[in-house]
């Protein structure tokens, strides 16, 4: 069996031990981005889908998240001023780009907030508040496990782990993952089944799942693959759609099916197909928007099989980018 699968096979624990889990510095973490004038969420690649992921549900509690490339934090920061609070993601917590990061915020005088899967890291040692999301080490390079926990910390900072919508968004996401484990030859054979190119779509919180969806089918399955907003498809990005393209709707939103079905080799709209074929409801926005995840990891993981490819090892990726 590849790494990936048996990572993403772990997802539904992982899930489950968060309802329990507890980090010392969640709640000074909390108070600080709510006293903050603006926050910067900073990562890359899977990470900065939980950056754009954590910045939506801030932005929702009225504080202002700015979301950014960890790549880009230099062209983009110069001096935050007064009571600016960045969190930064790493699965790592070594990469060059999110170190170089930290350096140019702390110079801009910005409260550093490390999000990492590594005790000891760079990103660890060089935080004034951090969480270890200690999921165990990832052996596949492309990240599956390693970002579950992270958009879970991303919940659970937003409502400081306390509220009831939290915990009922994690019972959701728990049952439904381990429905769609024990039912994954399903989407085998959809992955099987499916054209050679693909489009994501997706809305608010499904928005980084699109993005996230697309990047997994980018590093494992060699495919071609972008992701949109939903309206944003009217805007130029339905031009490249024909019968080699199939469209993964992930956000309901039927005023645009009529167009993807003219356009586009196959439309699946993710929510009905998983109420269709797993007895999985969507629920709400959070508990739909990870459930889309499982799925769609499993789908790029699948789909790298179906192509003869080793989705451990993408020929030109390495787990730490230099």
């Amino acid at each position: 069996m590849h790494h990936m699968l048996e990572e993403i096979e772990s997802e539904p624990a992982i899930i489950e031990s968060y309802k329990s889990k507890r980090f010392p510095d969640l709640q000074e973490i909390s108070d600080t981005l709510s006293g903050s004038k603006i926050v910067y969420a900073v990562g890359n690649g899977s990470s900065y889908h939980a950056a754009l992921y954590l910045s939506i549900l801030l932005n929702r509690k009225g504080i202002s998240c700015l979301p950014i490339y960890s790549a880009e934090t230099r062209n983009w920061i110069r001096n935050t001023g007064s009571r600016s609070a960045s969190v930064l993601f790493s699965q790592s917590g070594e990469s060059t780009d999110i170190i170089d990061s930290v350096k140019v915020l702390r110079q801009a005088d910005s409260k550093i907030i490390g999000i990492t899967n590594v005790r000891g890291s760079k990103l660890d040692l060089a935080s004034d508040l951090k969480i270890i999301t200690d999921v165990g080490k990832e052996e596949s390079i492309p990240a599956t496990k390693s970002h579950i926990s992270q958009l879970l910390v991303d919940l659970m900072i937003s409502s400081s782990g306390s509220d009831e919508e939290y915990r009922a968004a994690l019972d959701g996401i728990s049952i439904n993952s381990e429905t769609i484990m024990r039912k994954k030859e399903e989407i085998k054979k959809l992955a099987e089944s499916i054209t050679a190119n693909f489009e994501f779509l997706g809305t608010g919180l499904l928005y980084p799942i699109a993005l996230e969806a697309s990047l997994k089918l980018l590093e494992t399955g060699n495919a071609i693959s972008c992701a949109f907003p939903v309206r944003e498809f009217l805007h130029g990005p339905k031009q490249i759609l024909n019968q080699n393209w199939s469209v993964l709707m992930l956000s309901e939103d039927h005023r645009v099916m009529n167009d993807l079905e003219r356009h586009a080799g196959k439309v699946l709209d993710v929510a009905e197909y998983l109420k269709e074929r797993f007895d999985v409801r969507s629920g709400d926005e959070t508990t739909h928007s990870i459930t889309s995840l499982v799925f769609c990891q499993l789908f790029s993981y699948y789909t790298a099989i179906s192509r003869g490819l080793d989705p451990d090892r993408p020929s030109k990726l390495s787990k730490v980018v230099t």
